[in-house]
């Protein structure tokens, strides 16, 4: 009798359990890409060609949730806002489509193992690419581009904010790109100006 009112009392948990569990609100991950915009192909005016090598991040970059800095010290990397696939293929992919939307002297194209020396390389490293506690989109690092006998040419600094409109991490990702857009108008604009 009395091992039947334990076993009753342990069903009588499980269910309790069970259903409290179900009650529960299941928090889904959302995952996010960096928009992407149409790249004219007919208009490059030379056979003259920049290779993007690999994009370096900061570390705490590397991770796959989107990340926010919450003081001048503190960052979080989200759990349930993530990059779709790694942010260092993204944003190899969008400065590439970017540069190549800003400028027609120069073919832009990810470094593929084959690369010819006789290209131009770009180097690219990104120390932030995040939302602030102050409500801006914050991208900064810096750039290098290398000539065709791996001497760097030239060598800047970027540090661009773009205030948010609103709160939610579209906003974020949106002002972010938009980020982006403007640091591949700048390389684009320094470009023309780099000798054969």
């Amino acid at each position: 009798m009395q091992e039947s009112v334990v076993k009753r009392f342990f069903i009588g948990l499980f269910f309790i359990l069970l259903t409290a569990c179900a009650g529960q609100p299941v928090t889904q991950s959302t995952f996010y890409t960096l928009p992407v915009i149409d790249t004219p192909t007919d208009n490059i005016r030379s056979d003259k060609t920049v290779f993007i090598r690999p994009i370096i991040l900061a570390d705490f970059l590397s991770k796959n949730g989107v990340v926010l800095q919450l003081d001048d010290i503190t960052v979080h990397s989200a759990q349930y806002h993530q990059w779709a696939e790694s942010l260092a293929a993204q944003l190899s992919r969008g400065l590439r489509d970017r540069l190549q939307a800003a400028q027609s002297d120069y073919r832009i194209v990810n470094l593929p193992s084959f690369a010819k020396q006789s290209s131009y390389q770009l180097q690219v490293e990104f120390d932030q690419f995040q939302g602030r506690f102050d409500g801006q989109a914050v991208t900064s690092g810096q750039w290098q581009l290398l000539n065709k006998q791996g001497e760097t040419v030239t060598t800047q600094r970027f540090s661009l904010t773009q205030a948010l409109p609103a709160e939610g991490y579209p906003v974020l990702i949106r002002a972010l790109a938009n980020n982006l857009d403007t640091l591949a108008t700048d390389i684009a604009s320094t470009l023309p100006r780099v000798d054969d």
